[in-house]
This record gives C-alpha cells, sequence and structure tokens, in this order.
C-alpha cells in the first residue's frame, strides 16, 4: 500500500513537472509573440511618424526662401501659445494638429534644434519676461503705458490683426543715429539723398543706442498718435528687440535666423509670434 501511495506521488510530481513545464514553454512563447508584435507596432507607429512629417515638410517646402517651412520656429510658438486658436497660416494650424511626436520628428528632420511641448499660460509667461526685459535694459525709463493691461496692444496682433500685413512699409525722418551713419563716405549716394528711413529702424536705433535714456517713453508718441495695428506693430518691435540686443542666444538652439531667411508676405500673426519665439530663445 505504501509502495502503490508512493507511486501515484511521484507520479504527481512528474505530471506537475511536465505541466510547469509546459506552462513556462508556452508562457515565453506568448511573451516573445507579445514581444515581436510589440516590435512590429513600433516600428509601424515610427514609419507613420515619417510618413506624416515627410508628407508635411514636402507640402510647405519650395526650392527658395519663399517656402513657408522656414517659419517652422514659428510654428512651436504657435503651438506653446494656443494649438486651438484659428491661425491665419494654414502651416501654424496644420503643425497644431500634429502629434507632438511628429512635429518634433519634422524639427529634427530640419535640423532644428527646438522641443515642441504643450504649455500652460505661454504667453502670460512671456510677457512676464518681456516687461522684466524692459525693467533691465532701460533703467531710466517706463513700459507702462506701453505695456499697460497685460500688453493688450501686444496681443492684439494675433487677436485683432492677425491676419494683416506687417506695415514694414513704414518710414519716418531720419534720426540722429542715421544722420551720423550717412556721414560714412560709403554710405550709398541714393540712400543719402532721401530724407527718410523705415520706422523699424528708428526703433531699433532707439533700442539699441540710447539704454540709458528714454527711448520707450519716446516710441509711445509714435504708439499714440497712430492706429491699433501700428500701435501693437511698436509694440511687438520693442518686446522683439528688448530680448534680441540685449539677450543671448540660447546654446542649444543654433537656428535663430531660420525663420529670418523667409522673404515671402508676413502678416501681423508672424510678428506676434516671432516676438515669442525671440523673448523665449534669448536671455537677457
Amino acid at each position: 500500500m505504501d509502495i502503490i501511495t508512493l507511486a501515484i506521488s511521484f507520479t504527481g510530481i512528474i505530471v506537475a513537472f511536465i505541466v510547469g513545464i509546459c506552462q513556462i514553454y508556452l508562457a515565453k512563447k506568448m511573451k516573445d509573440f507579445e514581444m515581436r508584435q510589440d516590435t512590429r507596432d513600433e516600428l509601424r507607429r515610427q514609419d507613420e511618424i515619417y510618413a506624416k512629417a515627410t508628407y508635411f515638410i514636402q507640402k510647405y517646402s519650395k526650392n527658395n526662401r519663399e517656402s513657408e517651412i522656414l517659419l517652422l520656429p514659428f510654428c512651436v510658438s504657435a503651438y506653446k501659445y494656443n494649438p486651438t486658436f484659428p491661425y491665419h497660416r494654414k502651416i501654424y494650424r496644420e503643425f497644431c494638429y500634429l502629434t507632438e511626436e511628429v512635429q518634433n520628428e519634422i524639427l529634427k528632420r530640419q535640423e532644428i534644434n527646438l522641443l515642441s511641448v504643450k504649455c500652460k499660460d505661454f504667453y502670460s509667461d512671456i510677457l512676464h519676461v518681456i516687461l522684466k526685459n524692459n525693467k533691465i535694459c532701460y533703467p531710466n525709463d517706463s513700459d507702462e503705458r506701453l505695456f499697460h493691461d497685460d500688453a493688450k496692444y501686444l496681443h492684439q496682433a494675433i487677436l485683432s490683426h492677425g491676419s494683416e500685413s506687417i506695415p514694414d512699409d513704414l518710414r519716418c525722418p531720419i534720426d540722429a543715429d542715421e544722420t551720423l551713419a550717412r556721414q560714412s563716405p560709403s554710405i550709398n549716394a541714393m540712400k543719402a539723398s532721401v530724407n527718410d528711413m523705415p520706422f523699424e529702424e528708428h526703433i531699433t536705433n532707439l533700442l539699441a543706442y540710447h539704454k540709458d535714456e528714454t527711448p520707450l517713453s519716446a516710441l509711445f508718441l509714435d504708439f499714440q498718435s497712430n492706429s491699433e495695428t501700428i500701435a501693437s506693430y511698436i509694440c511687438c518691435l520693442i518686446a522683439k528687440y528688448t530680448a534680441i540686443y540685449n539677450g543671448i542666444p540660447n546654446k542649444t538652439n543654433e537656428s535663430h535666423e531660420y525663420p529670418y531667411d523667409y522673404i515671402g508676405q508676413l502678416y501681423m500673426e508672424d510678428l506676434f509670434l516671432d516676438v515669442l519665439y525671440s523673448v523665449e530663445n534669448y536671455k537677457v
């Protein structure tokens, strides 16, 4: 009887061992299958990302400097500002529609060292930096009249005037800095005979060469006497050039000149996104 019991017990152990081996084998086969499946799915996903990035790049690329793909850094700013905003340019809308994986694949393929990520209160953060920059760079001046009420004129550049062309044909009487520059013997004779200058150059002269004076207050006179579009334009240029002229480019981003190669039609929304991009990527 003991021998029969022992035999039955031994048989049970052998059966349990065999069943255990079979379960381990089946589990390994299942795991290997799942790994192969995951690998195939990942490769398929990567191929999908690559294909979508290729389509986007091809769609907005031309063989000249009017290629909208040059505005990619502004696409990143558009996504961070508000991915659901009804931008005038289709490239901004379509970029915001893509997943961040596809967006960053596009940036990588175009060798733009930026990271596209969702941001909360991006405009508020950038505005905080703008006001801080103005205070640091122009200690004897005040920007309260230009950037009051959460810089509403700056914000109106995209909220109300985004589809309007940038008023880059504005001109004004030559200022003292331009007068001095025209005394150079290398100055073009035709330029020297013109008694006005681009208004944007006047703004940059004030911001770059008169930091210890009151350039912001001086610009407020032009701001006050013009339309809301011009007021928005002036605020945008002040915010942009204060960062560029007084800041150091982010060392991780070597693509600062990329969007400025674009020579096509520019709109106020482009200028607004340019402000966000410049302020974020130049450290004052």
